[in-house]
């Protein structure tokens, strides 16, 4: 709606006093999935478009690949500001939610089908077999009633811990030990990069953007969201393994400031918009 709200905008004034450049979050290809009556305006806004950004590769290659679109996509990723997302930014004392030393597992979403609630809780299930850990739940969304019901089949109930929607999330990331996001699909997957400047280890899907700047094995773990095996033994190895853990977090700490803070992102848009107001642009 943004998008179609500025193209009518630059119509009423015209096209010499507004320009308009579209940012595509991957939301814009959930919804046309799921609204095909959105399909037409959403192409039209692209095609229209003084300049389309798109927060990932992946993302741009879905654009093309669902509007049949042709015209250029720049690719300029999401970004995390390394100023608020910290390892000392967390408000919660770590022994809050582990007072006797366990080891723990974050989760942050919106609790759809696309996040693969259940292979979280698998995961964590087969993880705490062998080492003593606590899950995080961050966030709301329509699998929740879901989730507590698999929680309590697996009997996790005294494990896992439902934060609910959190507008500071950096308040709390920073006390855990690995993030696990196991979506099965992710357009970027923000939080992921969040979790790397706090100083957690993601292993996240290798479906979508997160390959973009997770490194296999160096600042992360990328695997299959269906392969629940392949990504409890990424955990396994993070918690088990002290030395892996803090090499990865250093890593991970510094991926996410140098390419991926804010200063480097923001001065790629104002780039891109020099470039669109310029005469001829």
């Amino acid at each position: 709606p943004h998008a179609a709200s500025a193209f009518l905008a630059r119509e009423m004034v015209g096209p010499d006093r507004l320009k308009v450049v579209t940012t595509l979050h991957g939301t814009d290809i959930t919804l046309v999935g799921q609204e095909p009556s959105f399909f037409p305006i959403t192409r039209f806004v692209i095609n229209r478009s003084d300049a389309v950004t798109a927060v990932s590769g992946f993302l741009k290659e879905e654009t093309k690949r669902v509007f049949s679109c042709q015209r250029e996509i720049e690719v300029i990723p999401n970004f995390v500001d390394a100023r608020v997302f910290t390892p000392e930014a967390a408000t919660v004392d770590r022994d809050r939610f582990a007072p006797a030393g366990e080891r723990l597992i974050i989760h942050a979403s919106n609790f759809r089908k696309v996040k693969n609630l259940p292979a979280v809780l698998n995961v964590f299930h087969e993880v705490q077999a062998q080492v003593p850990a606590r899950l995080l739940l961050v966030g709301e969304g329509p699998e929740m009633p879901a989730v507590r019901e698999q929680v309590k089949r697996l009997g996790l109930t005294d494990d896992v811990v439902f934060l609910g929607h959190l507008d500071e999330l950096q308040t709390v990331l920073p006390v855990a030990d690995v993030l696990l996001l196991p979506s099965l699909h992710e357009s970027f997957g923000l939080v992921a990069l969040e979790a790397m400047a706090c100083g957690v280890v993601p292993v996240v899907t290798d479906n979508g953007g997160a390959g973009e700047f997770v490194q296999d094995g160096i600042n992360g773990f990328l695997r299959d969201p269906l392969d629940t095996a392949g990504m409890t033994a990424a955990v396994l190895q993070v918690l088990q393994d002290e030395s892996l853990r803090q090499q990865m977090v250093e890593e991970a700490r510094r991926d996410a400031a140098a390419d991926f803070g804010a200063p480097c992102v923001i001065k790629q848009y104002l780039d891109l918009y020099d470039r669109v107001l310029a005469p001829g642009g």
